[in-house]
């Protein structure tokens, strides 16, 4: 008996390499967006004063600290302690923090940071904060 080999219809093919390339394209997408919006906050760490960054931790001890951000060569080097430290400023990837009154620049690839944000809210329009609000959960808006 001879097995009959049927191709399936355009639409149906169609549909199921839509299903495949579909999210995959999405996931793509989302991803290049992901590490857009990681480089725009890192240049801009502090343009947004209700959120406070820090290093919390860093990847080798002693850490290198550099006189401008992108510097090759580290001016000196330092132990991590007292951490968590405040950036005060992000350029390349880099983040500048005063340490004994000094400033130096800490390359971003050799720290972990924190950013904490505290919600801006606006008054609800019947003045009660309710679960849909932006802003009612812990960080709730005071």
């Amino acid at each position: 008996m001879k097995t009959r080999h049927t191709t399936k219809p355009l639409s149906t093919r169609l549909r199921r390499g839509a299903t495949v390339a579909l999210p995959l394209a999405l996931a793509l997408l989302g991803a290049t967006a992901t590490l857009g919006a990681r480089d725009a906050a890192a240049a801009t760490v502090t343009s947004n004063p209700a959120e406070t960054v820090q290093i919390t931790s860093a990847k080798s001890d002693p850490l290198p600290l550099y006189a401008a951000p992108g510097d090759a060569q580290p001016v000196t080097t330092t132990h991590v302690a007292g951490l968590p430290w405040d950036v005060l400023e992000s350029q390349k990837q880099f983040f500048r923090v005063k340490l004994d009154g000094k400033n130096y620049w800490v390359d971003g690839m050799s720290v972990h940071l924190s950013r904490a944000v505290k919600a801006k809210c606006e008054k609800s329009a019947g003045g009660a904060i309710n679960a849909a609000d932006l802003g009612a959960s812990t960080n709730r808006c005071q």
